[in-house]
């Protein structure tokens, strides 16, 4: 099956809603990239006012990098693919954020009611520790499934990009923040709530770009199974309507993808395009039974032969037939063995 040349026009619509795409996920990398920073240059001024003697800062950075290696390991292992699955692309975005809001309100409080006291180390602390776990797992995961409608060949120069560009933005903004403007940290930290607010705000249409770059993706089949290893409940929604396309290759390729991703329920699949209303993706399902030899199948195979088929698919569905259950499917069969349609006998006769 063969791509269609899209019209010019239609390239260029392409080509603006990719790069209006990849601008949100600029903004979406510089603002993490921005509470990252804030919350790392606290932790580092405060754990330095609470530990002034060099050995015991030693020790305690020694205690805390083990701790926060330990958690991101069992976080990325554990926790971070499962949460993308169980509440889909729009909740897990959001978990960063409103984090991020809930530690900023949380040192501003601590450094405005109890100043000068251990509460503001303790609230740096668990900003820095929760917020980095967060974001080299959860977060870090839900991110990577947004670039999955991205090209395989400039998904990682756009993923590069982003990630470089947004950190260098985010260093310069709080540089001259912090450095040049003189503004404290407990004032820097509340200039930070609007900006994770607007970024709760853009994260519905930053899903709602993915899905639509999701469909563009698969319409011109640029995606590809290693892209899709963990998708999130809404990528694998699109995959299935996908199904129902009046495109065979779309319909072809969606499933290949789905076979990679959800292996376990391709009978599901199978038996969804047995009633499929173009005649080749029909074909292309039984040729999938046939060659996997799903037997649990075979009463939807049956069921083909009273309705109206091509002489070809006829032969087709015999034969898978006999492949699902052939003690079963041989007085079923063996009525069509002399029929006038050559196809047809050829089938029976397998």
């Amino acid at each position: 099956i063969k791509k269609g040349k899209k019209h010019p026009r239609e390239t260029e619509r392409i080509r603006k809603n990719r790069f209006g795409y990849v601008f949100m996920l600029f903004c979406l990398t510089a603002i993490v990239w921005l509470g990252f920073f804030f919350f790392e240059n606290i932790f580092y001024r405060e754990t330095g006012s609470a530990f002034p003697a060099e050995n015991d800062l030693a020790a305690f950075f020694a205690f805390f990098f083990g701790i926060t290696g330990t958690i991101t390991f069992l976080g990325k292992l554990l926790i971070s693919d499962k949460i993308i699955r169980w509440f889909g692309l729009g909740r897990g975005l959001c978990i960063l954020p409103i984090s991020a809001l809930l530690f900023l309100a949380g040192y501003w409080a601590a450094g405005y009611f109890f100043p000068g006291s251990t509460s503001i180390f303790l609230a740096a602390l668990g900003a820095m520790l929760i917020y980095k776990f967060l974001r080299s797992s959860v977060h870090k995961s839900a991110s990577m499934v947004l670039y999955q409608p991205i090209e395989r060949v400039k998904r990682h120069n756009i993923l590069l990009v982003t990630e470089r560009l947004g950190g260098v933005l985010a260093g310069v903004i709080l540089f001259g923040l912090v450095n040049l403007a003189r503004v404290p940290y407990n004032l820097a930290g509340l200039c930070l709530i609007p900006v994770f607010i607007l970024l709760l705000f853009l994260l519905p249409i930053v899903q709602r770009m993915y899905k639509n770059a999701l469909k563009t993706g698969l319409a011109s089949r640029q995606l590809s199974s290693i892209s899709l290893d963990n998708p999130d409940v809404s990528g694998i929604t699109i995959l299935e309507q996908v199904l129902d396309s009046s495109s065979p290759g779309q319909v072809i390729y969606a499933l290949n993808l789905l076979a990679k991703i959800q292996p376990e329920k391709i009978p599901e699949y199978l038996k969804r395009l047995l009633n499929h209303p173009l005649d080749l993706v029909r074909r292309k399902a039984l040729i999938r039974i046939e060659r996997y030899g799903v037997s649990e199948l075979k009463p939807a195979v049956e069921s083909l032969l009273t309705r109206r088929q091509g002489s070809g698919t006829k032969g087709l569905i015999l034969r898978t037939l006999m492949s699902t259950g052939r003690q079963q499917a041989i007085p079923v069969v063996r009525e069509y063995v002399h029929s006038h349609s050559l196809p047809v006998k050829r089938g029976a006769l397998v």
